[in-house]
């Protein structure tokens, strides 16, 4: 799967509440674009401020107030997406532009590929219900030194083993959620927002704080990673292929 993952922040003159609800539903639109150009799932993401942050201040606050996620079969579905945005004037969240800039900012955008590196089953059974979820996401760039290409095979080699105050510590089960998904932007396209965004998915709020805990109690420092962000976030689902007619 392709993932188009937008990342918003509510304007000065607007609070983020307000914002999340103008986000949420002008991100349905989505739904409008033609039957092969439509994406396969639409979720927004709220952030949970009290547990999100940069690496070195877990739960300090970020510059994100809401994520778009858009899954497609494949390069050319994006594509006609996109086609469709520019006609339409319609933004990659599926917002207008006006709407965006009435309703807040759009801080930046990444082009992925997903690759599911641990609980494949649950992640399909969960979009077959199609709940919402709690996720921790981690949002790095490359250390110095590595190639784009280089970091994402690293990263696919090694993910699951963070490097701590000099030494790998292996994430405790507990900590590990019930899906674990990489994000991987394409490493001969333009230089992306982040060269690594993750999803760790959680079926309540305790298990999401427990991991955040962790990682407050076991601060990254070098290996793979420069400069990361955490976004504690509660998903919902607003456009699926359950819930929209393709055809």
């Amino acid at each position: 799967m392709i993932k188009l993952i937008r990342f918003g922040a509510a304007g000065p003159a607007r609070s983020a509440d307000a914002f999340e609800a103008a986000w949420r539903r002008e991100a349905r639109r989505a739904a409008e674009a033609p039957p092969d150009a439509r994406p396969a799932r639409v979720t927004v993401a709220t952030v949970l401020a009290g547990l999100s942050g940069p690496a070195e201040r877990p739960g300090s606050g970020t510059s994100h107030d809401v994520v778009s996620f858009l899954w497609f079969p494949d390069a050319e579905c994006l594509a006609r997406f996109e086609a469709w945005q520019a006609a339409t004037g319609a933004t990659a969240a599926g917002a207008t532009a006006t709407g965006v800039t009435a309703a807040g900012l759009v801080a930046s955008s990444v082009v992925a590929r997903e690759r599911v590196a641990r609980g494949a089953d649950w992640l399909a059974a969960h979009a077959a219900s199609g709940g919402g979820a709690f996720k921790h996401i981690a949002l790095s760039r490359r250390a110095d030194g590595l190639t784009r290409a280089e970091f994402s095979r690293l990263w696919a080699e090694h993910g699951g083993v963070v490097q701590t105050s000099g030494a790998s510590a292996v994430i405790p089960e507990a900590a590990r959620g019930q899906a674990y998904v990489q994000n991987h932007p394409d490493p001969t396209g333009d230089e992306p927002a982040y060269d690594a965004v993750n999803e760790v998915y959680f079926a309540d709020l305790a298990g999401l704080r427990g991991r955040v805990s962790w990682f407050q109690q076991n601060p990254p420092t070098g290996g793979l990673f420069g400069r990361s962000e955490y976004l504690a976030v509660r998903e919902v689902v607003v456009a699926s292929a359950a819930t929209v007619d393709v055809s």
